[in-house]
């Protein structure tokens, strides 16, 4: 349907419906999220409460069995949500009738803490805490102290404590996660992907903080990143896919060339402050970003505030890249675009025309590649063949060739570069880099020279005359 013309004026319409004033106005997050929440105040282990877990088991029983009847392998995870700097939203207070010194307890408790007076905070909380052990906030300032005082299992329990005692339901609690665990043992298909497991072991003090959410439920950048190495990774140990050590990414080269532009990094910033001022959240003041250039922080707040959309901005971010000769941040909007298109062929061939312009061969063959195997071409295949000679890797450029010697007019010049690529593959099987004899070295280097290929023939050495 995506390639229709007809339903890309639909989502085209529905894009710039979306984005306008009047509907950006009238359904904020705020309203959002308070049209999700029936009831603001659900207690821990209420009826109401047991009732949803039963409810989550249920549903999710029902869709693995059906999914594993058909041998559909199904991957499920774990739920993370940010314990160790995200304060509940809403307490559901004791009885001040049962319970009279509580509220004292805990509010010396939390003057103290004003003050920075931690040994006196931590006396009044865990008294309001022993008298009744229900309150959020009581336990996640509880939590801050033990952490504060490198007691990080202790803390771990009360932040932990302070997320399920957390009134209003927007992170899930510790059931929610044991139900995932039970179920995904109990049908061969389905398997378990532990992203709290991954979270965890990448958090400081592996407790899961600021360093991996925005907020309270989603994760930043290298949050997500952790997210996707631990499905790739489940994924990969039950063998639905094989193994590439030669083309595998690791999680650290994952986030180093995760391409995000500042514009977008930006944008996601002014969301998340422009979130965190309405309910449930209602913090006052909205966080900019310090040393971000000033068109790339015009065009993010732009888009916030629903004076531009994504795809205007990003081609005033591509234009304004390229005006300043900035070829590295015009790459990176280049293959933002590709992600957001993945079938757009023309998108793939200028990226790879911009990495060919900054010298970075292999990323411009890999984009190439991915045009190529959407819409081949001659032209195409030429530029991958030629690029593949000069990074010396002649068995990737032969398939290229072969191609444009079948489709292409001048098929006999390209038969002799075809002659003298396999004579290179079976040179290269007896070259012994740093060897004396420099006979086999110098015969590579005539050969890629007839091709024209000096950068190849310079790694060889010149040949005698």
């Amino acid at each position: 349907l995506r390639k229709t013309r007809v339903f890309q004026l639909f989502s085209n319409c529905y894009e710039k419906i979306m984005h306008a004033p009047s509907y950006s106005k009238n359904q904020s997050g705020s309203t959002l999220m308070r049209m999700m929440v029936a009831d603001q105040y659900i207690g821990y282990q209420s009826p109401l409460y047991d009732k949803g877990i039963r409810q989550f088991r249920t549903n999710l029983d029902e869709t693995l069995s059906l999914l594993d009847s058909y041998h559909v392998p199904v991957f499920v995870s774990t739920l993370v949500t940010n314990e160790k700097d995200f304060k509940p939203f809403m307490d559901i207070p004791p009885d001040s009738a049962k319970v009279p010194a509580f509220n004292k307890n805990f509010n010396l408790g939390l003057g103290a803490l004003a003050v920075q007076d931690t040994p006196v905070a931590l006396t009044y909380l865990k008294k309001a805490n022993d008298l009744y052990d229900r309150d959020a906030t009581c336990n996640f300032y509880l939590g801050r102290i033990a952490s504060a005082n490198h007691d990080y299992a202790r803390a771990g329990i009360f932040f932990t404590k302070a997320r399920d005692l957390d009134g209003l339901r927007f992170r899930a609690p510790s059931e929610i996660n044991r139900v995932i665990r039970q179920l995904s043992t109990k049908y061969p298909f389905v398997h378990l992907v532990d992203t709290q497991a991954a979270f965890e072991s990448n958090s400081a003090s592996h407790i899961i903080g600021n360093d991996l959410m925005l907020e309270h439920v989603h994760p930043n950048l290298k949050g997500y990143g952790i997210m996707s190495d631990a499905f790739y990774q489940a994924i990969k140990n039950n063998h639905l896919i094989g193994e590439e050590k030669q083309t595998e990414m690791s999680l650290d080269q994952l986030e180093s060339q995760m391409p995000v532009t500042r514009m977008d990094s930006l944008s996601g910033l002014y969301r998340i402050s422009k979130l965190k001022m309405s309910w449930p959240f209602q913090e006052i003041t909205m966080q900019d970003s310090v040393g971000m250039p000033s068109e790339e922080r015009r065009l993010a707040h732009d888009m916030v505030f629903g004076r531009l959309l994504w795809s205007d901005a990003i081609d005033s971010l591509y234009n304004y890249y390229l005006g300043k000769n900035d070829l590295a941040g015009a790459v990176t909007v280049m293959e933002t675009l590709v992600l957001e298109h993945p079938q757009e062929v023309a998108l793939y061939i200028k990226t790879a025309m911009l990495f060919g312009k900054m010298n970075d061969l292999p990323n411009a063959c890999l984009y190439f590649k991915r045009s190529f195997a959407i819409a081949p071409s001659v032209e195409l295949a030429r530029y991958l063949f030629v690029i593949y000679f000069k990074l010396d890797d002649p068995p990737q450029a032969i398939p290229y060739l072969d191609y444009c010697i079948k489709n292409s007019a001048q098929a006999a010049v390209l038969v002799a570069i075809k002659s003298y690529g396999k004579e290179i593959i079976e040179l290269k099987k007896k070259y012994i880099p740093g060897s004396p004899d420099m006979v086999i070295s110098h015969r590579i280097a005539s050969l890629y020279l007839k091709m024209g290929n000096k950068e190849a023939a310079e790694k060889y050495g010149r040949p005698s005359k």
